[in-house]
Formats: structure tokens, sequence, C-alpha cells
């Protein structure tokens, strides 16, 4: 649950409790003074809360609709950005280790942290990601991660994986 849904559900426990306590309120009013003043504000009020209630309980399944959707949008997304990342690091004929220096880049691993994590020295992944990036016709692995988010974006230039064709010559 988000935390807009979970302040709705507080609201709707908070008014459930009130329009229950209202409404045997004024039922016993009513049955001890038929038509005196108190009853006549109590249960207006507590039809308000009735109605309110069910104003805040359509909010709340309507939010949690929303987070349902688009939690199922954020997985469908994942999915289809690590399809595009696939596919493109196979036609760039990476190793399985490059692949792998390729996702942990792609995440945001620093240097170090991609050498201790692979028990390689800090040296050892800068040659690897020297022939990454010879492989996908970048400099660097800011050009790296562009690659993938000009993809996603529907940049024709850079599908083709060469430098040439991104730099339009």
């Amino acid at each position: 649950m988000t935390g807009v849904s979970l302040r709705l559900a507080f609201a709707f426990c908070v008014q459930g409790i009130a329009a229950v306590y209202f409404l045997i309120e004024s039922a016993a009013e009513m049955a001890e003074h038929p038509g005196g003043l108190h009853t006549l504000i109590e249960a207006p009020l507590a039809l308000a809360l009735t109605v309110g209630m069910g104003i805040v309980g359509q909010e709340l399944i309507r939010s949690m609709r929303i987070a349902r959707q688009q939690q199922s949008a954020l997985a469908d997304l994942t999915t289809d950005f690590r399809a595009v990342v696939e596919t493109r690091l196979a036609r760039w004929n990476l190793t399985a280790a490059e692949r792998d220096l390729a996702f942990l880049s792609l995440r945001g691993a620093g240097l170090e942290e991609i050498a201790v994590h692979r028990g390689v020295a800090p040296g050892t992944v800068r040659a690897q990601f020297t022939r990454i990036y010879a492989k996908a016709g970048v400099s660097n692995r800011s050009q790296l991660a562009a690659v993938f988010v000009a993809e996603l974006l529907g940049d024709e230039t850079a599908t083709t994986g060469t430098p040439q064709a991104r730099s339009g010559t």
C-alpha cells in the first residue's frame, strides 16, 4: 500500500468509527427525545460522515488500482529495458564477463565495486571496459549508458551501434 492509500485507509477507519458512534447516539437520542435539537444536528452529521466514508472508500480503491497499474507498468518497462540491453549486448558480441560488467555499469556500480564483486583487480575491469567500449563504438561509461537510453527513446541513429551512425557520418 502506498502512503496515500494508507492515509485514505486511516481516514476511512476514523470516519467509520465516528459514523457508528453518531448513528448509535442519534438512534438513542431519537428514542428518548424524538424531534429534539440535538438529534436534528447529530443525524445529518452521521449521514455526512457515512457519505464521506463512501467517497474515501472509492478513492482508496482507485488509489490502490492506480498503484497496481504503476507497479505492473514498471515491471513491463524493466522487462523491456532488459531485453533492449541484452539484444544490444548480443549484437556487440560481448563475452559473458563483458555482459556482466555492462549490466553492473548500467546499475551504477563503480569501478572498485565491480572489481570487488567480480573478484578481480581494478586494472582488469578497466581493460574489460576498454574492450566493451571498442565493441560498442563508444569511449566511456556515460556514452555506453546513453546508447541504451537513446534506443529506448527511439533515436534511430543509436540503434546501429557504430560511432559513424551516431555522429551522422
